[in-house]
């Protein structure tokens, strides 16, 4: 077992590896965190990990202004968000990007 940072849940969990490979071998293995159950590759690179990469388009795109008027209103209907919940988003997803070019640089 190994302490790593969940790229999921994002917390600092235990994985236990899902194959019979030497635990100090863990190129290309898949390991399981055991907060949040999901599978990951600590290998695996940023532009794979959804997470990282959904926070980054949205923080791209507030950065050049989309979505703007009618739009902003469209999308909040269309999610059933109120504009705060909306905005709230944008800034969790700022925060995820921030973080990740912090940890991956």
């Amino acid at each position: 077992m190994a302490a790593n940072t969940c790229v999921q849940c994002g917390g600092t969990n235990t994985y236990e590896k899902t194959n019979a490979r030497d635990v100090a071998d863990c190129a290309g293995d898949t390991w399981e965190c055991r907060d949040c159950k999901e599978s990951y590759s600590p290998e695996e690179p940023v532009w794979k990990n959804n997470e990282i990469q959904f926070a980054r388009v949205l923080c791209e795109m507030s950065a050049i202004g989309i979505p703007d008027g009618d739009a902003w209103a469209d999308l909040c209907e269309n999610m059933d968000l109120t504009p705060n919940d909306l905005d709230e988003l944008f800034e969790r997803a700022h925060e995820v990007w921030e973080k990740s070019k912090r940890e991956n640089a």
